[in-house]
């Protein structure tokens, strides 16, 4: 015979098990999070991402040159206003994927 007589094993608990359930505000939400920026880190954050790119160093290197008048033929407008717009549309853009994660 190879099973062990019950009373060799007696049980611990003699009463049966009492289950109290939690308040369900006790629960902890399952929020998740995915944004890659907060209000107060997307300006730097979003600066960091775009200067990474080797072009828009590039360009920014560039417009700050023809901030120097004795070395620039042409107006300094014509270089910020489309790297600025390039940029800030790069930030829009990054900002409304953020808000829609």
């Amino acid at each position: 015979s190879n099973i062990i007589p019950r009373t060799w094993f007696p049980r611990k608990y003699s009463s049966p098990r009492v289950v109290i359930p939690r308040i369900p505000n006790d629960y902890p939400d399952n929020y998740i999070s995915n944004t890659k920026y907060t209000i107060f880190t997307f300006v730097f954050h979003n600066l960091y991402e775009q200067f990474k790119s080797h072009m828009n160093k590039y360009f920014f290197v560039i417009a700050c040159l023809q901030l120097w008048s004795e070395i620039t033929p042409v107006n300094p407008v014509t270089t910020w206003v489309p790297l600025l717009l390039a940029m800030a549309l790069t930030a829009i853009k990054a900002a409304i994927d953020d808000f829609r994660r």
